[in-house]
């Protein structure tokens, strides 16, 4: 019993020291944790990348952000066309002498262009798609938005993203900067309007433009998931603007015929840049350890309230067992001799010895040895009645076995241990007998 007790204990204190371990470990996780989550969901915004471009050949696409009938272009003076094309060789390469006539986009017009957050203007420009290829209908004329009516006049823009490595990308808006005719002819707005409308026409279908023909209104929904980054991006990993790196849209180029060339700009290019967000690991990571914690207290807490149920009920038990084999032997006298036990299947001779018994134990004190090994040799052998219990010739034989003196050997103990072990096993013990037997069990263990 108290092997078991000692067992039980030792679980209990155990179960309460393994809490600061456990909650250690728990940390420990919780740091790997975030760094598993980390490269999955980095893993997974790149793949939400591929999936946007696998549609293309290459790493460009863009669509038609809008579409306007009525531009807003002013004519460019012949004496002021240096100004207009201030890089001397790219006048040269144009040859814009012959060109007689210039209309360019309004200064205003492109100062809105390069004032313009792109991902705050998609919403605007979503709903001006919609209606592109109505002739005569006019979208957005600036004044249903909260955009600057400047923007909303330069033809058309084409929204574009250029995917610059595994985990960035830009995007920028190409537009129409000015329209040149070759003639000397006046041109009025519907001239102007067919060229850079035959321009745009270009750009969406033909696949041998500069842009290899990746323009279409159904790659809207990409563009604006690239722009806006909606759909990119996976929780401890976003797609950020990168401030670092500013820089102009790839097109700057020209489309012409015998009439007309109309020269295609762009705005600055906005590069974004899958970084992971470590603002999120402080309180990642106290989630995490708050929701294993509780767990784990809630854990220990079952299997410590189980042990000590189970201690209880070990030290209950073994109380009783202690308290009923320490009981004092006067007491078991008494208990074993009282006339009442011979009465409900009654026997007038054991009555009468016990009813003697019991009348002598009343006056017989503890230390009258003597007086009471004769009442234990009445009761035993008149009455019939053993007053030694298992437990107690349990002891005598856990103590007496002879392996107890082989380590460290003693040959005399053994001897004596030896014999004191062959007379348990045989017949039943007297009181008197059992304590000879543990005064000579007991001096075994004396130096």
């Amino acid at each position: 019993m108290k092997k078991f007790i000692y067992i039980v204990s030792v679980l209990i204190v155990c179960n309460f020291i393994l809490y600061f371990p456990l909650e250690n470990r728990i940390e420990n996780d919780a740091i790997k944790r975030i760094e598993q989550d980390s490269a999955m969901y980095r893993e997974e915004a790149i793949q939400t990348l591929d999936s946007i471009f696998e549609n293309y050949e290459g790493s460009n696409f863009g669509c038609v952000l809008y579409y306007n009938m009525l531009p807003s272009y002013e004519l460019v003076p012949s004496s002021k066309i240096n100004e207009a094309f201030p890089n001397k060789e790219l006048n040269e390469l144009n040859r814009l002498s012959e060109l007689n006539s210039i209309y360019r986009i309004s200064p205003d017009v492109v100062k809105g262009l390069e004032k313009t957050e792109i991902g705050t203007i998609l919403n605007s420009v979503w709903l001006a798609n919609i209606d592109r290829g109505e002739r005569g209908i006019i979208p957005l004329n600036g004044y249903k938005t909260k955009q600057s009516v400047s923007f909303w006049q330069s033809g058309w823009a084409i929204g574009y993203v250029h995917r610059n490595s595994e985990d960035s990308y830009s995007c920028f808006l190409v537009y129409p900067s000015m329209v040149g005719f070759f003639d000397d002819k006046p041109h009025n707005s519907k001239e102007l309007n067919e060229c850079i409308e035959n321009a745009l026409d270009f750009l969406v279908n033909n696949r041998k433009s500069f842009i290899n023909g990746y323009v279409s209104d159904d790659y809207i929904y990409d563009y604006m998931s690239l722009a806006k980054r909606e759909r990119i991006g996976a929780k401890l990993n976003h797609f950020e603007e990168d401030s670092t790196q500013i820089q102009y849209g790839s097109i700057n180029d020209c489309i012409a015929n015998s009439k007309c060339r109309v020269y295609i700009g762009s705005t600055k290019a906005k590069t974004y840049v899958l970084r992971y967000c470590n603002d999120y690991d402080e309180a990642n990571m106290n989630f995490y350890i708050s929701e294993h914690r509780k767990v784990l207290i809630m854990i220990l807490s079952i299997s410590g309230l189980i042990l000590t149920l189970i201690l209880i009920v070990l030290l209950f038990t073994n109380f009783k067992r202690r308290k009923k084999v320490r009981r004092r032997i006067l007491e078991r006298i008494k208990l074993h001799s009282n006339p009442r036990l011979f009465m409900k299947k009654y026997d007038d001779k054991k009555v009468e010895v016990a009813n003697n018994i019991y009348h002598r134990a009343l006056s017989v004190s503890e230390g009258d040895e003597l007086a009471v090994f004769e009442l234990c040799d009445m009761v035993e052998t008149e009455l019939g009645v053993c007053l030694l219990e298992e437990t107690e010739i349990r002891e005598l034989l856990r103590r007496s076995n002879p392996i107890n003196f082989t380590k460290p050997y003693n040959a005399e103990k053994l001897e004596k241990a030896n014999k004191i072990y062959a007379n348990l096993q045989k017949d039943k013990l007297t009181y008197r007998q059992y304590i000879k037997l543990q005064n000579e069990i007991e001096s075994l263990y004396k130096d």
